[in-house]
């Protein structure tokens, strides 16, 4: 029986969302985990994957599932699985649930049937991270990554579920996430995220302007890149709030009034910082005192997510 701890990810923004000749998409963000979200693993008469905990998308795990079969039948593995999904699964809050909880089934398979595989081909496998490297390389590796996205291919920015070609994005840094409190927090009265609703926001902002890409990619490196290399606290909150007011980022608070109200609330109750991660609606703040955040919080509409910084990546363990 093989068990994976399962880390997911905070996506800070995205970067080249112009049009240039050179790369597009990129991305930064840091692995979180949470020790009650992992799965086992064993083998079974069929690949099945059981929910043992919470989930908000039973058809995603439907076609994970599907993924799973397809792989055994590729690769002609022997062995089917049984995997049971411990923990809480909300997919389309902006943590990287569907990319982590997909390389870990994935890689499960592979474990199950003694097969050793290059993390690239799991990648692969898993067609996730065609718009950001983020998720897909902090599962493994954990800390904090820059991405430098894929290079130019003259066609619409498009979100990592609507690629029908899938270049990996390849990492330009990485280093470990300092010991810094941070919360997550998701509405409890909330929108759900869907595929077509990221195919229409990136057709209405893309091609963003030139100089708006050249501002985040100049604030993620020298400002946000640079304050957790040096353990720059202050610098880093900074560079947070900063980051809400990018082109692209401040486009995706925009889209919800629950989105800017959160952050707006959050910033009220004195927090160091607070950014929206990804397309939402999970909205994180850093504090030095996050007993006080918890005690102000209004609990009848939000609910606050207990997760620390992953340096680590995923742990794989044999029971």
């Amino acid at each position: 029986m093989i068990k994976i701890t399962i880390p997911f990810r905070l996506h800070l923004n995205l970067l080249a969302m112009h049009s240039c000749k050179y790369r597009k998409y990129g991305g930064l963000g840091f692995s979180i985990l949470n020790n009650d979200n992992y799965l086992v693993a064993e083998e079974y008469v069929d690949n099945k994957i059981i929910i043992k905990g919470e989930c908000n998308n039973i058809l995603r795990i439907k076609k994970i599932e599907n993924i799973i079969n397809d792989i055994k039948e590729k690769y002609k593995l022997k062995k089917n699985i049984k995997i049971e999904l411990h923990g809480y699964y909300y997919f389309h809050i902006g943590l990287g649930v569907g990319t982590a909880v997909t390389l870990a089934c994935i890689e499960a398979l592979f474990l199950c049937n003694n097969m050793s595989v290059e993390h690239n081909k799991i990648i692969e496998e898993s067609k996730r991270g065609g718009t950001s490297g983020i998720g897909i390389n902090t599962y493994f590796s954990g800390g904090f990554v820059i991405d430098i996205g894929i290079k130019s291919d003259n066609i619409e920015h498009l979100p990592s579920s609507q690629k029908s070609t899938l270049s990996i994005s390849n990492v330009l840094v990485r280093c470990d996430f300092p010991n810094w409190d941070f919360g997550i927090i998701l509405p409890k009265q909330r929108n759900e995220i869907s595929d077509i609703n990221e195919v229409e926001f990136f057709k209405s902002i893309c091609p963003i302007p030139d100089s708006e890409a050249y501002f985040a990619s100049y604030l993620a490196i020298f400002g946000t890149f640079s304050s957790i290399k040096e353990s720059n606290y202050e610098l880093f909150c900074s560079s947070i709030n900063e980051t809400q007011n990018t082109f692209w980022k401040k486009s995706e608070i925009t889209q919800s009034n629950s989105n800017i109200n959160l952050i707006n609330y959050l910033n009220s109750l004195k927090v160091d910082c607070a950014g929206m991660s990804s397309f939402g609606n999970s909205i994180y703040f850093f504090s030095r005192n996050i007993r006080k955040i918890e005690t102000c919080l209004d609990k009848d509409n939000y609910n606050l997510m207990t997760f620390s910084a992953c340096n680590t990546g995923r742990d794989i363990e044999y029971v």
